[in-house]
């Protein structure tokens, strides 16, 4: 029979752990200067070199995840110390002073730059896929706005279109103009919410990166924002006959008799989802349309 003495097995793991800890907190709380050993010397040897890790060690503290950060710490220190290793071994058995000083700077500058590059790599990769997260976190939030925003202007906006006109001839019920009116608007927002959040999940994609140093948990969030403002906006030029590149169907639809049975309701609804889709997905299309000149037709008009 074997018995396992538990206090023992314990007490190693405890140990371990105590010593993971000790590790940690050594790494995050010296500061760059302390954490090289022979740091001035290597400052002396390849500055430029130094100052970059100087600047990597800072943005992978302000980038990263703190375990993250720790590695690339750990990184560091291995990479600092594989040069002196490398520039000692070099130099040893040179015998002129200005030849050893030379050698030894130039193996340092060799481990100190290959390493450099790994870690400035794998930084990158890892704000990266932070960045990403923080993307699709606002994107999340952005598309949770548009449907409660959709659904508070849904609500209010009939409200406020009865009372406005109410003073003037007491009606309780929108007219055909201005259901579709109100409809057209519900559907180039939706369609322009729509459009952001197909923009932002294009950029969501494996192949599109993400710039980690100018993204945030709102940059998703401001580019669904920009879409319904720029489907708000084709919308209250096309419908103000401002921009006449293509005509509004829903006009055709209320010279119809019957409008609400007309076979071209759902034409005209899907038109204007369609216009509120590519006002949020393309920002370019909604300039070049705004600045596309009026035809002759639509001045005489």
């Amino acid at each position: 029979m074997v018995v396992l003495w538990r206090p023992g097995v314990q007490s190693r793991r405890e140990q371990q752990k105590e010593e993971r800890q000790a590790d940690r907190t050594r790494l995050l709380r010296k500061p760059f200067e302390e954490l090289v050993e022979g740091l001035p010397e290597f400052r002396g040897i390849v500055p430029l070199i130094v100052c970059d890790f100087e600047f990597m060690d800072s943005e992978a503290e302000d980038s990263l995840e703190e375990r993250d950060w720790l590695t690339v710490r750990r990184m560091t220190i291995g990479a600092f110390s594989a040069a002196k290793s490398r520039g000692d071994v070099a130099s040893e058995f040179v015998d002129n002073d200005e030849q050893r000083k030379r050698i030894r700077s130039e193996e340092v500058a060799k481990v100190l730059e290959a390493r450099r590059e790994k870690i400035a790599a794998f930084i990158d990769e890892l704000s990266g896929v932070r960045a990403r997260r923080r993307y699709a976190r606002g994107f999340y939030v952005g598309v949770g706005t548009s449907i409660v925003v959709l659904v508070l202007v849904g609500l209010v906006m009939k409200d406020i279109v009865v009372t406005l006109r109410s003073p003037l001839d007491g009606g309780k019920q929108l007219n055909p103009k201005e259901f579709f009116a109100y409809r057209d608007s519900l559907a180039c927002l939706g369609g322009g919410s729509l459009g952001a959040s197909i923009s932002v999940l294009l950029r969501l994609g494996a192949d599109h990166r993400v710039p980690h140093r100018t993204t945030s948990k709102r940059t998703a969030f401001y580019r669904i924002i920009l879409g319904w403002l720029f489907a708000a906006g084709i919308l209250c030029m096309v419908k103000g006959h401002i921009v006449a590149v293509f005509p509004d169907p829903t006009e055709n639809l209320l010279e119809s008799a019957d409008p609400f049975n007309d076979a071209a309701v759902a034409q005209s609804f899907f038109f204007w989802v369609g216009i509120g889709i590519l006002a949020g997905f393309n920002e370019r299309w909604v300039k070049r349309l705004i600045s596309q000149p009026m035809s002759e037709k639509d001045k005489g008009a």
